[in-house]
């Protein structure tokens, strides 16, 4: 990972280059990275405990999919997708190959918690959009849900799968997710 102004020479501040260039233009683009948004929950008012100050607040879970580590330095969150940028994920910030990120969507972002990040946006408990963004504005994964129901769940079974998004009764933040209790699509023949 190095720093570098894209395109070269423009005033600025450096950005996190995933690539070092030398001795060529510099690239702001990112790896593809195969991360998920794979579980959230925007109505929590009793299920999981933040960590960092012990109140029930609005999270999501970031999964990577893939087999090794993923750096999303310099990445970005969101719960407006017309806003990419709207939260940069700090240096140094790793999802382990088949591992979980849990993401406070407190509005809270100066809380630390062991291995857990703090966001300066909430989610809406009537629906809205999450995003995330390579450094190059790139997107990696997006998604937009409606209704959430208190201290139930949403998202992808198995951990990574395209949608339809279910529901879980069953909430597993920083775990893998699980059908059990699910309310699933029926299914016609």
């Amino acid at each position: 990972v190095a720093r570098g102004l894209v395109p070269d020479g423009s005033p600025g501040d450096h950005f996190l280059l995933h690539a070092p260039t030398p001795g060529a233009p510099n690239s702001a683009a990112a790896p593809p990275v195969p991360v998920f948004i794979n579980e959230w929950m925007a109505s929590n008012s009793g299920a999981v405990a933040d960590p960092a100050d012990g109140r029930f607040e609005d999270w999501f879970e970031l999964y990577n999919a893939g087999g090794s580590t993923v750096d999303l330095s310099g990445f970005t969150l969101t719960d407006n997708l017309n806003d990419p940028g709207k939260f940069t994920i700090p240096n140094g910030v790793t999802i382990p190959a088949g591992g979980f990120l849990i993401v406070w969507a407190d509005g809270q972002p100066e809380q630390t918690a062991p291995g857990q990040l703090h966001v300066n946006f909430s989610l809406a408990a009537g629906g809205e959009e999450l995003g995330l963004f390579a450094p190059d504005g790139t997107p990696v994964d997006t998604l937009t849900f409606g209704t959430q129901t208190a201290n139930v769940s949403q998202g992808r079974f198995p951990d990574g799968a395209e949608p339809p998004f279910l529901f879980f009764a069953q909430h597993t933040p920083g775990a893998p997710n699980t059908a059990a209790g699910a309310n699933q699509p029926p299914l016609l023949s």
